[in-house]
């Protein structure tokens, strides 16, 4: 059976998790976090597959995130067109 390894300190829901624990999988918010910081690894015969999952999944929430981060909140919007409620300009 896999096991999701910490390979430094992770502190999560209040507990500390030592390098070579065994870190709860059943959050996969946390799980794609982990791995992409490197802060875990997959442990056993299929760690090879949940590392592609992971990666897939990043891939999905990163998409997710751009749109946010562009500043996509329609006409009018755009940071610093003089909408930000800031003194007027000259």
């Amino acid at each position: 059976m896999k096991k999701l390894i910490a390979k430094r300190p992770v502190l999560y829901l209040g507990r500390m998790y030592d390098k070579g624990d065994t870190l709860p999988a059943n959050d996969q918010k946390m799980v794609t976090a982990w791995l992409n910081a490197k802060s875990a690894a997959w442990d056993g015969q299929e760690a090879q597959e949940s590392r592609q999952e992971a990666q897939e999944s990043a891939k999905q929430a990163d998409g997710s995130q751009d749109s946010r981060e562009r500043g996509t909140g329609g006409p009018g919007k755009r940071p610093g067109s003089g909408n930000g409620g800031g003194p007027p300009g000259p």
